[in-house]
């Protein structure tokens, strides 16, 4: 009986050692990211009043991992974490909405990664970036131009309008033919690979 004792002392020692350790964790994830996660957020949300909901829906989320200590990368493990909400509201949003919102999120979200990847995962991320270099690259001049200011430049739709001399209704007219484009790349390469394995 007194052995049973013992045990259960040990377990409640050891539970409070890994809710101190989550509770530390937590603190410095906040205190080291939390501008800069709500910066990266209302980028890709716009002026969303469920910014704030959302960064709080993410530290939950992490919370709620049973060992931190295993999230070598914290500040990457977060935003990937940020990267997939996103990706899984536009998604949501698609289904849910007739005015689809185009986004090369829902293309480049897909390639999620880990803190610590299978070797397979890193061969096949690098397949789909190279898919989705190439459908850059297949691109018309200007086309190219508005996406690469826009998506990996973070310029604004305005923004990239004043720059390339366009009204906004162009720099629109442009992602949505560049989004296009390569969402049916990929989704083609999808395709072939679906085929090579049945034909297994």
């Amino acid at each position: 009986m007194a052995h049973g004792s013992l045990d259960d002392l040990d377990c409640d020692s050891d539970r409070a050692a890994v809710r101190v350790e989550k509770a530390s964790f937590l603190k410095s994830l906040v205190e080291d990211n939390h501008q800069s996660l709500i910066r990266y957020l209302r980028r890709r949300l716009g002026d969303s009043e469920d910014v704030a909901d959302i960064a709080q829906d993410l530290y939950c989320q992490i919370a709620r991992q049973p060992d931190v200590a295993a999230i070598k990368q914290p500040r990457a493990y977060l935003f990937q974490a940020a990267r997939n909400l996103i990706f899984n509201r536009n998604q949501h949003r698609r289904y849910t909405s007739a005015d689809a919102h185009f986004s090369i999120d829902d293309v480049l979200e897909t390639m999620v990664v880990c803190s610590a990847p299978s070797p397979e995962r890193v061969t096949q991320s690098r397949q789909e970036l190279a898919i989705v270099e190439a459908a850059i690259a297949e691109l018309s001049p200007k086309c190219r131009m508005v996406f690469l200011l826009v998506r990996f430049e973070e310029h604004s739709y305005k923004e990239a309008a004043a720059y390339m001399g366009l009204t906004v209704k162009s720099i629109e007219y442009y992602m949505r033919q560049a989004i296009i484009h390569i969402r049916d790349r990929v989704d083609a390469a999808d395709a072939d690979v679906e085929q090579c394995q049945a034909a297994e």
